[in-house]
């Protein structure tokens, strides 16, 4: 069976996904694999874990839009995406919320960073 997800985004959004995706897969013990590119630019990522292979392709669609393509025959995919795109939010969120006067809406913030670190928080294969 194969697994994938795939969406079209913004060059911002590409850029803060692939971030996210990359950091996210490092944590979780994936082994990273940049592929292929142009003028030093990448199209592909593999990621290695034991018997788990998952790759993401970026294809231009035009001047700023990318199709990134999330696959894998042996791993839920859907999941990582889900745990990678809501780790990036909270991590985006953080110097924001570090530059808020305490007397703020700190605690909007601090609660928001927090569900969306307990959203999707279990490894890939955990049974929950």
């Amino acid at each position: 069976m194969t697994y994938s997800y795939e969406v079209e985004v913004t060059d911002e959004h590409r850029e803060m996904f692939v971030r996210s995706f990359l950091r996210y897969m490092e944590g979780v013990g994936f082994a990273h694999m940049s592929i292929g590119g142009r003028l030093g630019a990448y199209a592909s990522h593999e990621f290695r874990r034991d018997e788990g292979l998952i790759s993401l392709t970026l294809l231009a669609e035009g001047q700023s839009r990318f199709r990134l393509v999330l696959q894998s025959e042996t791993v839920p995919v859907l999941p990582l995406a889900l745990d990678a795109m809501t780790e990036g939010l909270a991590d985006f969120l953080v110097p924001f919320l570090e530059a808020l006067p305490p007397e703020l809406s700190q605690n909007a913030l601090i609660s928001l960073i927090q569900r969306l670190r307990d959203a999707f928080s279990k490894a890939p294969g955990e049974e929950g």
